[in-house]
């Protein structure tokens, strides 16, 4: 997948997870739809995982490891930026 088509996909997803939050009807019905979506995103964030788990395996270019490896580390930086819990050590 090119690079536009998955910034273009995340810009849609964020547009779209705050629709649901400013257009959503209140109570348990909200809540549910807010879940299930929630659900649905945490079940495309593994299978992408799971698809570069694939991809980089013992004999694969040095080249895409390295890319790999950045942009893994890169979207942990961030993701831990935003958060406000301690960054956890890692061990490998």
């Amino acid at each position: 997948m090119k690079a536009e088509t998955i910034r273009q996909r995340s810009f849609n997803r964020i547009n779209s997870s705050i629709g649901l939050i400013q257009l959503g009807r209140s109570g348990s019905d909200d809540t549910l739809m807010e879940e299930q979506y929630c659900i649905k995103e945490m079940q495309e964030l593994h299978g992408y995982l799971d698809m570069v788990k694939e991809m980089i395996r013992p004999g694969c270019s040095q080249e895409m490891l390295q890319v790999a490896l950045n942009s893994l580390a890169f979207l942990f930086d961030i993701l831990t930026s935003m958060s406000s819990t301690p960054r956890p050590l890692a061990s490998l």
